[in-house]
């Protein structure tokens, strides 16, 4: 039971949540994108007009805003296709379901208790076979269409965002640590996760110590070179200079 209810969640979440999801943000992406796109290239002449800009800068600023159309247009195609191996993979488990057993009733003369009993369990671990795959391809199409479109590499913002703070990392391991005590569920797997999350919170938590102690101590270095430089000036301190003279030669008087 725990198999057939694990299948029957990842196709909901696959085909209900992200694949419906991506699709529906990617068409309304695509469709403001096209929309925008007079008004942006009318404002890029009015800058160029206006001298705020040159020629080469409007160019390129007419190349970003074609390569974001072009983007948007063809993540709106390329989610129609995870739908449909979203689709693909419900049609696929139903007949590998129905026709498992077909075959064990006919050819193999199973009862069909025994059959639908034997093939389902098959088609199950099949099905989490397949949807698996299904499910990341689902969940990095909606990523990238989700994502803010700016110059920054998708990699390292969502590094950042996800480790930006270590009370994230210390709540993730918590719950790893209670899913591991839980009777029933595989222990080792949750306290490894456990100490990872957490040995990698507690180094994120020294980063700001780090760079708080770093920034002190360029503090007091600025601080010490401004109180040398505004150190009172005494005639003590000015060494002595010598007065200037001219000689003359006694031809020359």
């Amino acid at each position: 039971m725990l198999s057939r209810s694990d299948l029957l969640t990842l196709l909901t979440i696959n085909f209900i949540v992200v694949t419906k999801g991506a699709e529906r943000i990617s068409e309304v992406s695509a469709r403001f994108t096209l929309d925008a796109m007079p008004g942006k290239q009318m404002a890029i002449d009015a800058d160029l007009n206006a001298g705020l800009i040159n020629q080469t800068q409007a160019q390129t600023r007419r190349k970003d805003v074609a390569s974001e159309a072009d983007f948007y247009g063809a993540m709106d195609g390329a989610s129609k296709f995870v739908r449909g191996d979203a689709i693909a993979g419900m049609m696929i488990l139903a007949i590998n379901l129905i026709g498992g057993v077909c075959i064990g009733i006919f050819k193999y003369n199973l009862s069909a208790d025994a059959a639908f009993q034997q093939y389902v369990l098959m088609t199950i671990g099949d099905g989490l076979v397949a949807q698996i795959p299904s499910l990341l391809l689902s969940t990095a199409a909606a990523i990238i269409v989700t994502r803010v479109s700016d110059n920054g590499d998708i990699a390292h913002d969502v590094r950042n965002q996800l480790l930006a703070s270590p009370s994230v990392l210390y709540t993730a391991t918590g719950i790893m640590f209670v899913l591991a005590v839980v009777p029933g569920m595989p222990h080792f797997p949750f306290l490894m996760f456990s100490a990872l999350l957490g040995f990698t919170g507690w180094r994120m938590s020294k980063r700001p110590q780090a760079a708080e102690a770093e920034e002190k101590s360029l503090e007091t270095l600025t601080r010490t070179m401004t109180e040398t430089s505004e150190q009172q000036v005494s005639w003590e301190t000015i060494p002595l200079i010598e007065p200037i003279s001219l000689s003359l030669g006694y031809k020359l008087v």
